[in-house]
């Protein structure tokens, strides 16, 4: 089995007059172990040939025809359809998405392409296919984050906004359907209207959203470049009803204590007043007593004798 075979093998360049033939059926084959020089005059398309097998045709190039055989494999067609996957896997679907900008250090797209399904070129080296995987990705984490985001123009409406912010908010549809909407629909855009006129982060701890009952902690940051507005949303309900739950079992607890100091007050009272009458009875008791015994007997002393023991007879 050769190690290469090249049958008929056809490139043409597209000009603005048309095609012109650069090579135009070259035919050979190389086997294991052996060396082959192709030789000819300037321009005859050594070069070309040479580019044509490893697909690596200057802008314009294409081969036309031919078939070229890798050891009995079909090169070309196997090549042509993995620089394809390639160009597909780095967002290339139509030539006008090759900008062959040469930032990889290859001349066109196709170069790398096939530089990477050769081996010999990592498919992530490619500056516009990763600025756009990184934009698709902070997309998706946008998309896709528990936090609310939104974006607003200086006339206050919706430029872009995220599913969590669409709930927190009432919002009903796709995020689509809302862009071009209003804010103030949604509640007033007070912060917004600050962060644009004064230049600089504003936050606002606890903001009551009237549709859906909930409290949401805002920070609004102006994007200067593209003169749009950034606002960040995290729902903080849970927090806000919690501390009022609390609130409420703090007045409850006061009123609870209230109400037992004055029931106590009252009890202390009406024991002092019980006590109050059973003393001054006794002593009303006592001083008939004393009275009666005075009446009997003659004065008696604070003793209970009678004022003239000393002299009294026995």
């Amino acid at each position: 089995m050769k190690l290469l075979e090249v049958k008929d093998l056809r490139t043409y360049f597209k000009t603005t007059k048309g095609y012109v033939k650069a090579v135009d059926g070259v035919t050979f084959s190389l086997d294991h172990g052996e060396c082959l020089g192709l030789v000819g005059e300037s321009g005859c398309g050594k070069t070309t040939t040479a580019l044509s097998i490893t697909r690596l045709l200057p802008k314009g190039g294409e081969v036309m025809g031919g078939k070229i055989f890798l050891e009995g494999t079909d090169y070309a067609t196997l090549t042509e359809k993995e620089i394809e996957d390639v160009l597909r896997r780095t967002g290339k679907l139509t030539k006008a998405d090759e900008l062959d900008c040469g930032a990889c250090g290859y001349r066109t797209c196709r170069e790398k392409a096939w530089a990477v399904v050769n081996g010999y070129a990592d498919i992530d080296i490619c500056l516009p296919y990763m600025r756009k995987r990184a934009e698709s990705l902070a997309v998706d984490i946008v998309r896709n984050s528990p936090e609310g985001v939104m974006i607003v123009d200086p006339d206050m409406n919706i430029v872009d906004i995220n599913a969590s912010a669409m709930k927190m908010l009432g919002l009903t549809g796709t995020p689509e359907s809302v862009v071009g909407r209003p804010v103030a629909e949604s509640f007033q855009p007070i912060d917004f209207y600050n962060a644009y006129s004064k230049k600089q982060r504003v936050e606002n701890p606890r903001l009551h959203i009237t549709s859906t009952n909930r409290y949401l902690s805002l920070t609004v940051s102006l994007l200067s470049e593209q003169n749009l507005l950034f606002g960040l949303m995290k729902d903080i309900s849970d927090m806000v009803n919690y501390d009022k739950k609390l609130e409420k079992v703090r007045m409850d607890t006061i009123s609870t204590t209230d109400d037992l100091i004055m029931k106590q007050m009252r009890v202390a009272q009406e024991i002092a007043s019980l006590l109050g009458e059973t003393t001054a009875e006794t002593k009303v008791a006592l001083l008939k007593l004393k009275k009666t015994l005075s009446d009997g007997q003659g004065d008696l002393g604070v003793d209970g004798r009678p004022t003239d023991w000393k002299t009294a007879k026995v």
